[in-house]
């Protein structure tokens, strides 16, 4: 993953990842994170222990298909 970026504009989030490739399911797991994170289900410490873990089994459920969208292919 290259960038995430996070924007809030009242009560809509929108988060914008960039990547040099794309693995199954990664980026509605980590968004699954983000919402444990910002729904108060998980601390700051169990957010970056589930990240620097690099396995799936200890992320959050992943969120769901709907609402995420791919914007931009480049070759």
């Amino acid at each position: 993953m290259e960038n995430i970026s996070i924007i809030r504009n009242k009560d809509k989030i929108t988060l914008k990842f960039t990547s040099e490739s794309f693995l199954q399911q990664q980026v509605r797991s980590m968004v699954g994170c983000i919402k444990y994170l910002g729904d108060g289900k998980w601390g700051l410490d169990d957010f970056r222990r589930s990240f620097k873990s690099k396995n799936r089994l200890k992320c959050a459920p992943p969120a769901p298909a709907c609402g995420l969208y791919l914007t931009k292919i480049k070759y």
